[in-house]
């Protein structure tokens, strides 16, 4: 095997995290090293994973030494999106150089394939998750994070705001649009409803949620792994987007016990079983959604069996695992 170098770019910490953990589980299962760098200096006979399309795409002028093997990840956009249409076509312009293009969910293959990506360049892999991180006890309680004891709390944990720092502008693949619809549909049917938001960018959501008059709170950690707590004191995770490659909100709910509400979109239309371990509606559906949420709400029994099933799910998602899957897949096979 050749060596190995995930490249990351700079600011993209979500990246960063899963080259980091994939890296650390190669070392422990394989005595691999695997560094992280941000861009890779000329280097030859090297597996060079882009972890960030974007560094892989913005560097063409760069060169890569045709003795190197070249993988990129590729998580989520629709090559007839026109923010997305414009990096389909730099990536068929160098696609005979990549040797696999890495995607975390069926629908974005899809994408790659409607793109013009042939098959055999397509490799299918989740998203891995921390399940240590997420199932300690937390420290901190619905008191400390600002939530009443009593309130039916919906947890969303993800950015979902263009613009500014404060996103006020909905980035609208994201649907926080729909999830406002939502919230503002089961309001008036449940008022002790309260919405728990993690991350940056949330501007566009607590503008809304304000002119519904719902109560929430809002934590922007300093570190990701901060929000773990954050999960155990939601009753439900609402997942709202029209495109994703995880989010990574997905695995960790399972991995804290929370039971997930979703589009069909990402890898919950691989992974959820309706009813069994998650709930789902199509995309753009609110009043699935909603009525996803008074079914959770109003069933302790399928809360349970929800909880239980992704439990069970999420145990064949752990980051062992998944790095285990990228090194019999991808590092050993190919010509090296």
């Amino acid at each position: 095997m050749l060596p190995l170098l995930y490249v990351i770019g700079r600011n993209t910490w979500a990246l960063k995290e899963d080259a980091l953990a994939l890296s650390d589980s190669l070392r422990r299962q394989f005595s691999i090293t695997a560094p992280l760098v941000t861009t890779p200096s000329p280097v030859q006979n090297t597996l060079l994973h882009y972890i960030n399309r974007y560094e892989y795409l913005d560097n063409a002028d760069a060169g890569i030494h045709p003795s190197n093997r070249v993988l990129v990840t590729w998580y989520h956009g629709a090559p007839d999106d026109p923010d997305y249409a414009p990096m389909y076509t730099r990536l068929l312009g160098r696609v005979d150089e990549i040797e696999r293009i890495i995607t975390s969910c069926q629908s974005t293959r899809q994408h790659l394939l409607t793109a013009g990506i042939p098959d055999t360049k397509i490799a299918v892999i989740p998203l891995g998750v921390d399940l240590a991180r997420y199932r300690q006890p937390s420290a901190r309680g619905r008191a400390e994070l600002g939530i009443p004891v009593d309130a039916v709390c919906i947890g969303s944990f993800q950015t979902d705001g263009l613009g500014n720092d404060e996103g006020d502008a909905p980035k609208l693949i994201k649907g926080p649009d729909v999830f406002l619809d939502v919230i503002a549909r089961l309001y008036p049917r449940e008022p002790r409803l309260f919405v728990l938001l993690t991350g940056h960018q949330r501007g566009y959501v607590k503008a809304g949620l304000r002119q519904i008059g719902v109560p929430f709170a809002h934590h922007n950690f300093a570190t990701h792994a901060d929000t773990a707590a954050c999960f155990r004191a939601a009753d439900l995770i609402l997942i709202a987007s029209r495109e994703e490659g995880g989010p990574k909100a997905f695995t960790e709910a399972w991995a804290a016990g929370i039971p997930v509400i979703s589009t069909r979109m990402g890898m919950p239309a691989d992974h959820v079983i309706d009813g069994e371990n998650g709930l789902l509606a199509n995309v753009d559906d609110a009043v699935g959604l909603a009525a996803a949420v008074q079914r959770l709400i109003a069933q302790p029994e399928l809360r349970a069996r929800i909880v239980a099933g992704g439990t069970r799910a999420v145990a064949a998602l752990t980051w062992d695992i998944i790095a285990a899957r990228h090194m019999a897949e991808l590092y050993q096979a190919g010509t090296a």
